[in-house]
């Protein structure tokens, strides 16, 4: 869509949602994008600015040309891809200045003296401006008219000032009650004063320190002079003990000599009366042997003969279960014949199977893609519904919430719209609901024969395993008769290899129960026969112990006399031992004060310490407090500053309005009145002839033109203050419920306008006030739901 806007009053007409404040935006957009603090240019943000019917692969751009300060500028701004990614480029003279999005904004708040907030309440003015300035009190007007000349800021300013201030006369108080303890002595001198006192205590212990290790130095010596005579002493004691712990040692020989020597005379005394019953003991071993030998050849015989019965026994088990096996072959045989061609039956049972589940599945797909109709038509019918009713509860006397205008005829065509498109949507949704319900019937008895052909293929196959499991079974019985066979020819052969053997049972048991009777007697023959041999070795034993104990008894007789021959007086070395622990018990007794009075010393010196600490810290308290103080001053005189400038802005702002609303005022009256002044409050009077009259005591129309003047010169104020000549205005919906005579006014006051406003754009949905423009942007909807602009010259 391309439009070429003239110059002079331009009318924007339309219905409501036609998209006549689209048009706006558009323009708002291409200038400054939807990033950052501009995301709100856009009523639905970013997402509202792309048409919702185009495909992701679309892109929307907007391309806007005008002239600023003598100079030509082209502008571009689009959104490409599924996410919408923006980018934008900016030509003066056909020279690119700009070309990003972000860069694009930024060029052209610089150009344009102002960011999109002071350039929307520049340029455009709707309705409720108008209504707040002639409706809202005195305090709530002059808060307003503030807001919108952006000095609302100072006062922010001066209040977050005075936040800080207050905030760091708190942190000064609290800094003061720090300096003082909570007696309201000053925390300083009371720490001096600690700290000094530690001092001298300090200084009292090192006295003491000195005092005491001279004493621990005599002690030290008393106990080396008496440590060395003990030292002499302790030479002779160890001498003396090793000599008497010898004499012990070789005493504690004799004994253990003299014990083992009585203990070998006992064995070899018992030994010899054990060895008296050896002839006796013999003769029943002899009986022993004789009969083991014979109990081994019947032994032999028995095995041979336990193992031919146990051939013959098994040879009748093998026969009696050759006869079974081949009786249950036969069995199996019979049974198999019964379940021949099931393997084919099951083929063509698949197959069946195979054809209905791809048909219910065909008819699946079917009612899903139904459902997804009737859900989204659902949806549709809520929606639709939901604007009916909220259309109903409103009623033709309801006022349309963008124009603030009664909707009356306009009431019954948008039900009649709604309704028609209810009513289609209901007639496909059941339509829809038929075709579905017939479709699940489908399935339903599909899905009826495909159970019973499931169940069909179950008996089949569980008969076909019947089949499996006996052939398995005849294979396993075959295999079992063929094992068997061969297992008795294995015990024919083994019974022929066996001689006719004879065993007499009776002879076996009386031989080994004499066996038994003997055995106690055989064993103690060869238990005594291995101990006599031991007899020559202990009786050479006794001898050599003998000899010991005469040698070392001489040994013992030696050393007691040598034991005699040492000089040690066990009194006196006890004596000198004494003396020594007592002075070691002094010396550790003044090393532990010393150990005191060191570890009270670095107590005060850490005492010390902590008080130098605390005076540093109290120290930077005091720094801080001064810093403090030079901060209120600072910020209360930065409050001052603001505070004031703030006021000085006010006091000029209020005679610029007056100014520039007073001549248009009078330009839009034909001079009838010669101006209007505000106030302190920015209350309106006019003057009419010499005198000055309250705005409300004039008529509406005169009211409203009043309020129009003063909201156009805020626009002329905040274009003036950027340092730009933008000669562009908006005024939207600004009619309001005026009748028609008013409204030839207000347009004929425009008009007088186009001096100081090269371009005026008049958005409004009042379809009779096209009469009164030359030129109007006609903006309806297409036939295919798309929003159009056309230009009419009148």
């Amino acid at each position: 869509m391309r439009l070429n806007i003239p110059d002079g009053v331009v009318g924007i007409l339309g219905a409501n949602g036609a998209g006549k404040s689209t048009l706006i935006e558009a323009i708002a957009w291409a200038l400054y994008g939807s990033g950052g603090r501009n995301s709100d240019i856009i009523r639905d943000g970013k997402d509202g600015i792309k048409n919702y019917n185009a495909s992701p692969k679309e892109e929307c751009s907007v391309k806007i040309v005008f002239d600023l300060n003598g100079t030509n500028y082209e502008l571009v701004r689009s959104l490409k891809g599924k996410n919408n990614t923006p980018n934008a480029y900016l030509l003066a003279d056909g020279i690119q200045t700009a070309n990003s999005d972000s860069a694009v904004t930024e060029k052209i708040e610089k150009l344009l003296g102002m960011e999109s907030k002071e350039f929307f309440i520049s340029v455009f003015s709707r309705q409720k401006d108008l209504s707040a300035l002639s409706e809202l009190n005195a305090s709530k007007r002059k808060e307003h008219i503030v807001k919108l000349l952006d000095i609302d800021i100072l006062q922010d300013v001066v209040k977050n000032v005075s936040i800080d201030l207050n905030f760091e006369k708190h942190m000064k108080d609290d800094l003061e009650s720090n300096l003082k303890n909570p007696d309201g002595k000053l925390k300083k001198d009371c720490l001096i004063k600690d700290r000094d006192s530690l001092i001298i205590s300090k200084n009292e212990i090192i006295r003491e320190l000195s005092v005491l290790k001279e004493k621990e130095t005599e002690l030290q010596n008393k106990k080396n002079e008496a440590s060395e005579e003990l030292e002499k002493l302790d030479a002779v004691y160890r001498k003396y003990i090793a000599a008497k712990n010898a004499a012990d040692s070789k005493k504690k020989e004799i004994e253990i000599e003299t014990g083992h020597l009585q203990s070998l005379d006992m064995k070899i005394s018992d030994l010899n009366k054990k060895l008296e019953k050896l002839p006796e003991l013999e003769l029943k071993y002899r009986s022993y042997e004789e009969m083991s030998h014979k109990k081994e050849v019947l032994d032999e015989d028995r095995m041979l003969f336990q193992r031919r019965n146990d051939i013959i026994l098994k040879l009748d088990r093998l026969d009696q279960n050759i006869k079974s096996h081949q009786a249950k072959e036969a069995e199996i045989l019979t049974e198999l014949e019964k379940y021949s061609g099931v393997s084919s039956e099951i083929d063509k049972n698949t197959e069946q199977i195979s054809e209905i589940e791809e048909k219910i599945n065909e008819i699946n797909i079917k009612i899903h893609e139904v459902d997804a109709a009737l859900k989204e038509n659902n949806k549709i019918e809520k929606s639709l519904s939901e604007k009916i009713s909220v259309m109903r509860k409103r009623g033709p006397d309801s006022v349309c919430p963008e124009c603030e205008r009664t909707l009356g005829e306009h009431h019954t065509i948008l039900m009649n719209k709604l309704q028609t498109e209810m009513q289609e949507v209901s007639e496909t949704i059941k339509t829809a609901s038929e075709e579905k319900m017939s479709l699940v019937n489908s399935e339903n008895e599909e899905k009826i024969h495909l159970t019973a052909l499931k169940k069909r293929k179950t008996h089949l196959e569980e008969e076909r395993q019947k089949g499996i499991d006996h052939t398995a079974e005849l294979r396993s019985v075959r295999k079992q008769v063929k094992d068997l066979e061969e297992e008795r020819k294995d015990a024919e052969n083994s019974l022929t290899s066996i001689k006719d053997v004879k065993f007499d049972s009776e002879e076996y048991q009386k031989i080994t129960d004499d066996l038994k009777s003997l055995k106690k007697s055989s064993d103690e023959y060869n238990g005594l026969k291995g101990e006599s041999r031991n007899l020559p070795n202990f009786m050479q034993e006794k001898k050599d112990n003998e000899d010991r104990i005469v040698r070392q008894k001489d040994e013992l007789a030696r050393l007691l006399t040598d034991l005699q021959n040492i000089d040690y007086d066990d009194e006196a070395y006890q004596s000198v031992k004494l003396s020594v622990k007592s002075a070691e018990e002094e010396c550790s007794a003044i090393q532990k004060e010393i150990n005191e009075k060191q570890t009270q010393s670095a107590v005060i010196d850490e005492r010390i310490d902590n008080k130098a600490r605390e005076i540093k810290e109290v120290e930077k308290t005091e720094l801080k407090q001064k810093e403090s103080l030079k901060k209120i001053s600072e910020l209360a005189a930065l409050r001052d500053i603001f505070s004031d400038l703030k006021d000085n802005l006010m006091e000029r702002i209020i005679p610029a309005l007056t100014d520039i609303a007073s001549s248009m005022f009078s330009d839009m009256t034909d001079g009838r009145y010669l101006g209007l002044e505000l106030d302190d409050e920015y209350n309106i009077s006019v003057y009419d002839g010499d005198a000055k009259y309250p705005i409300n005591r004039f008529s509406g129309g005169e009211m409203d033109l009043a309020n129009l003047c003063l909201r156009l010169a805020i626009s002329r104020l905040l274009s003036d203050r950027s340092g730009k000549d933008i000669n562009f205005l908006v005024l939207d919906e600004i009619f309001g419920s005026q009748d028609q005579n008013r409204k030839r006014n207000i347009m004929t006051a425009l008009s007088k306008l186009e001096n100081q406003f090269s371009q005026i754009l008049l958005i409004t949905h009042i379809d009779d006030v096209k009469d009164l423009m030359r030129n109007v942007i006609s903006v309806y909807d297409s036939k295919e739901g798309e929003s159009v602009a056309e230009l009419i010259s009148l």
